[in-house]
């Protein structure tokens, strides 16, 4: 039973943490689009800078693949543990430091776009969120990314099928 507590109360937290970033950052969005279609962008043409038309979207775009190795370097060494609370807790910390650095690569895209006002950074800002979306928690990523095997296995995905089907 403690087994079964502890996957329901961690992914409840995960999943939290995951919509409120994520609907953080399209709040974010939401209010500098506003802000944007009033007052026109932070520079003019003239004011902008490499920094801020090519080198914040390079840093939101090299930190995607930063969030997937870092992620995959903090749960590589709980693979092969036998503990499901070991691995679960690998697993919680890893995707909060991923949902993090994705986060932080929404943000660049907006700062971006608060300068410019152009297309790229919503473009940009676009694919981060995409690709938050894809990094979702759930049962299969768990069992996929850290290994999970017989009895933890099927205890996982009972308990998790039946929490969302209540």
């Amino acid at each position: 039973m403690e087994k079964t507590e502890l996957l329901k109360s961690r992914f409840k937290k995960l999943g939290t943490i995951f919509w409120a970033m994520l609907l953080g950052e399209l709040l974010l969005y939401g209010i500098a689009t506003l802000w944007l279609v009033q007052n026109g962008s932070l520079l003019n043409a003239a004011e902008r800078g490499t920094v801020i038309e090519f080198w914040l979207p390079v840093a939101a775009i090299a930190m995607i693949p930063l969030s997937y190795m870092v992620y995959s370097n903090r749960t590589k060494a709980y693979r092969e543990s036998e503990d499901l609370s070991e691995k679960l807790e690998s697993f919680f910390t890893s995707s909060v430091i991923r949902y993090i650095i994705l986060d932080v690569a929404g943000l660049l895209t907006i700062v971006s776009y608060l300068f410019t006002y152009s297309r790229q950074g919503t473009y940009m800002f676009v694919a981060v969120v995409v690709i938050f979306l894809l990094q979702s928690p759930g049962a299969g990523r768990f069992i996929n990314d850290l290994k999970v095997t017989g009895e933890d296995k099927e205890l996982t995905e009972n308990t998790l099928r039946r929490r969302k089907g209540e």
